[in-house]
């Protein structure tokens, strides 16, 4: 098969596959509910229920219980063990061309997630583990696609009360940070094959950064819900992979025909680039979960200073150039796989990264977050 042109941005190319994209207008960004005007830099995350009820930044909504008298149901049904991976893989995993190893690039990722969606992300979900506990019953939690296992590993570590299930079919980059309480497993699963488990086994399932990795995003959710307890909760973290203007303006031709590129190359196999954008509504047309989920966004800006290191950056909600460069080259074997000249792709890339980093340019990307009940 001969190479596949590289879009240009205002002229129709003809493929082996299809002639049609034109690529002279962006698509529109707002179909997800937007909240409310704010300085991002000054006030990073506030949290809105898609209907009118608010979740103020801060709010801490623990359900209280007296830890004394529970404290013995719930450690009678716990077992400790320590954490293996079936995995073969070597640990790590070698660095990309932007100087970012894959396990640097999602701890660091991780690292800005927590910090721009703030009290929020922690506290919805701690805030329904506590209220199993306080039945009396050990709750149970499932981090699909766990990546380095931070996540897993940071909720066990806080929940003692709770055994944590984390899944992934590459364990390259597991952390090695240490379960306090030994109520944390790492499994080899592939999350597309049929699952297992029983039904309704889990209170909390945690989905995060799948929305490029995973064909059929509306079907994995309708088959992981069969696996949720009524009731449960289900939270999603996709971010946005394409760039908005801050000034309003069209993106510059490197970056449309970038993203033309991996429209067409992700959409070939069955997975759709907008998913982030459309989270609420896709969680909607499940018909499984309760009306009113919890629903934000925000705006994660492309650093133009590098003086900082990306962790740094990352604490204050940007997104640093190296992660950036790490994101866009993860992408890179979907797009050669489909044809595109390897050469070109690499020279594309390279100017998407001048123009986004630019000191007269502001960039950024959104990042949606969806906490949705199931029905009871």
């Amino acid at each position: 098969m001969s190479p596949r042109p590289i879009y240009s941005p205002s002229t129709i190319i003809e493929t082996s596959r299809q002639t049609k994209m034109t690529f002279t207008t962006l698509p529109s960004y707002d179909t997800f509910p937007m909240l409310p005007t704010y300085n991002l830099f000054d006030d990073p995350f506030v949290f809105r229920d898609a209907t009118s009820s608010t979740y103020e930044k801060g709010e801490s909504n623990y359900h209280l219980f007296d830890q004394g008298m529970l404290e013995s149901l719930l450690n009678r049904n716990r077992t400790s063990r320590t954490s293996t991976s079936t995995s073969t893989t070597t640990y790590g995993s070698r660095p990309t061309s932007s100087g970012l190893s894959e396990r640097d690039r999602l701890e660091t990722l991780h690292t800005l997630h927590r910090a721009v969606l703030g009290a929020g992300y922690t506290d919805t979900v701690t805030s329904h583990l506590a209220a199993v506990h306080a039945t009396g019953r050990r709750s149970k939690v499932l981090d699909v696609g766990t990546g380095t296992g931070v996540w897993a590993m940071d909720l066990a570590n806080s929940q003692p009360y709770a055994d944590v299930l984390a899944v992934d079919v590459d364990w390259s980059m597991i952390s090695r940070n240490r379960s306090r309480y030994g109520n944390i497993d790492f499994l080899t699963v592939d999350i597309t094959k049929p699952l297992l488990w029983e039904a309704e086994t889990f209170d909390v399932i945690h989905v995060k950064e799948m929305s490029l990795e995973i064909p059929q995003y509306e079907d994995l959710l309708r088959r992981l819900a069969v696996f949720l307890r009524p009731g449960g909760l289900l939270v999603l973290i996709e971010s946005q992979a394409s760039f908005v203007s801050l000034t309003g303006h069209d993106l510059p031709s490197p970056i449309r025909q970038w993203e033309a590129c991996v429209d067409e190359a992700f959409s070939a196999r069955a997975i759709d680039k907008s998913i982030p954008n459309n989270l609420l509504h896709i969680v909607d047309n499940c018909g499984i979960f309760a009306s009113s989920p919890i629903a934000g966004t925000v705006r994660i800006p492309v650093a133009r200073a590098t003086r900082s290191d990306p962790a740094t950056l990352a604490r204050a909600g940007h997104l640093h150039p190296q992660v950036l460069a790490a994101n866009l080259h993860q992408m890179l074997p979907t797009l050669v796989d489909h044809s595109y000249p390897s050469a070109q792709l690499e020279t594309l890339l390279e100017e998407c990264l001048e123009e986004l980093t630019k000191s007269n340019t502001s960039y950024y990307q959104r990042l949606f977050a969806v906490f949705a009940y199931k029905r009871a």
